[in-house]
Protein backbone atom coordinates (compact mmCIF):
# COMPACT_ATOMS: atom_id res chain seq x y z
CA UNK A 1 0.00 0.00 0.00
CA UNK A 2 0.83 3.60 -0.41
CA UNK A 3 -0.03 6.52 0.52
CA UNK A 4 1.40 10.16 -1.08
CA UNK A 5 0.14 14.20 -0.90
CA UNK A 6 1.38 17.72 -1.11
CA UNK A 7 3.47 19.25 1.48
CA UNK A 8 2.67 23.10 2.70
CA UNK A 9 4.90 24.67 5.28
CA UNK A 10 3.51 26.75 7.77
CA UNK A 11 6.89 28.84 8.01
CA UNK A 12 7.18 29.74 4.26
CA UNK A 13 5.17 31.66 2.08
CA UNK A 14 2.72 29.77 -0.68
CA UNK A 15 2.86 30.66 -3.74
CA UNK A 16 0.04 30.06 -6.61
CA UNK A 17 -0.52 29.45 -10.07
CA UNK A 18 -3.07 31.13 -12.00
CA UNK A 19 -3.19 34.25 -10.51
CA UNK A 20 -2.92 35.95 -13.99
CA UNK A 21 -5.67 33.79 -15.62
CA UNK A 22 -8.95 35.01 -16.49
CA UNK A 23 -10.91 32.09 -14.81
CA UNK A 24 -10.26 33.63 -11.38
CA UNK A 25 -9.06 30.42 -10.68
CA UNK A 26 -5.87 30.16 -8.70
CA UNK A 27 -4.13 26.82 -6.86
CA UNK A 28 -1.69 26.80 -4.50
CA UNK A 29 1.84 25.33 -5.41
CA UNK A 30 2.84 23.05 -2.21
CA UNK A 31 6.52 23.18 -1.43
CA UNK A 32 7.05 19.36 -1.39
CA UNK A 33 5.30 16.23 -1.77
CA UNK A 34 5.13 13.12 0.57
CA UNK A 35 4.74 9.15 -0.51
CA UNK A 36 5.35 6.47 1.91
CA UNK A 37 5.13 2.83 1.46
CA UNK A 38 4.10 -0.18 3.82
CA UNK A 39 4.64 -3.68 2.63
CA UNK A 40 4.47 -6.75 4.88
CA UNK A 41 7.16 -9.57 4.18
CA UNK A 42 6.72 -12.88 3.97
CA UNK A 43 6.94 -13.63 7.69
CA UNK A 44 4.51 -10.69 8.45
CA UNK A 45 6.36 -8.33 9.14
CA UNK A 46 5.31 -4.81 8.26
CA UNK A 47 7.77 -2.23 7.00
CA UNK A 48 7.74 1.42 5.60
CA UNK A 49 9.23 3.79 3.59
CA UNK A 50 8.83 7.60 3.00
CA UNK A 51 10.39 10.19 1.43
CA UNK A 52 9.07 14.14 1.25
CA UNK A 53 10.82 15.09 -2.30
CA UNK A 54 10.73 19.17 -2.44
CA UNK A 55 9.33 20.46 -5.60
CA UNK A 56 11.84 21.62 -6.60
CA UNK A 57 14.58 20.45 -9.73
CA UNK A 58 17.22 18.23 -8.35
CA UNK A 59 19.78 15.87 -9.69
CA UNK A 60 19.66 13.82 -5.91
CA UNK A 61 18.62 10.06 -6.50
CA UNK A 62 15.23 9.24 -4.58
CA UNK A 63 17.30 7.89 -1.63
CA UNK A 64 18.44 11.45 -0.69
CA UNK A 65 14.82 11.95 0.62
CA UNK A 66 14.26 9.01 2.35
CA UNK A 67 13.03 10.46 6.13
CA UNK A 68 11.09 8.25 9.09
CA UNK A 69 7.51 8.56 8.53
CA UNK A 70 7.13 10.57 11.91
CA UNK A 71 8.89 12.95 10.29
CA UNK A 72 5.88 13.46 7.76
CA UNK A 73 3.23 13.17 10.29
CA UNK A 74 4.77 15.77 11.95
CA UNK A 75 5.38 18.42 8.78
CA UNK A 76 1.79 17.54 7.42
CA UNK A 77 0.27 17.47 10.56
CA UNK A 78 -1.48 14.07 9.91
CA UNK A 79 -0.99 10.52 10.99
CA UNK A 80 -0.08 7.83 8.50
CA UNK A 81 -1.28 4.21 9.00
CA UNK A 82 -3.33 5.09 11.97
CA UNK A 83 -5.03 1.91 11.98
CA UNK A 84 -1.59 0.42 12.61
CA UNK A 85 -1.43 0.42 16.56
CA UNK A 86 1.63 -0.73 19.45
CA UNK A 87 5.12 -0.65 19.67
CA UNK A 88 6.03 -2.17 16.50
CA UNK A 89 4.64 0.05 14.37
CA UNK A 90 6.01 3.03 16.28
CA UNK A 91 9.69 1.96 15.74
CA UNK A 92 8.89 1.43 12.37
CA UNK A 93 7.31 4.49 11.71
CA UNK A 94 10.56 6.24 13.65
CA UNK A 95 13.09 4.89 11.44
CA UNK A 96 14.76 5.55 7.95
CA UNK A 97 14.85 1.62 6.49
CA UNK A 98 17.17 1.18 3.28
CA UNK A 99 15.95 1.10 -0.33
CA UNK A 100 15.24 -2.31 -2.22
CA UNK A 101 17.25 -3.27 -4.38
Amino acid sequence: MSSAAPIFLFDKAVSCIGTDDSNDVTLPVPHAYFKSILTENNKGALNMWSFIIPNEKTENGIESFLVPTKKIEKVAGIELWENLKGKKIEREKSKIRKLWS
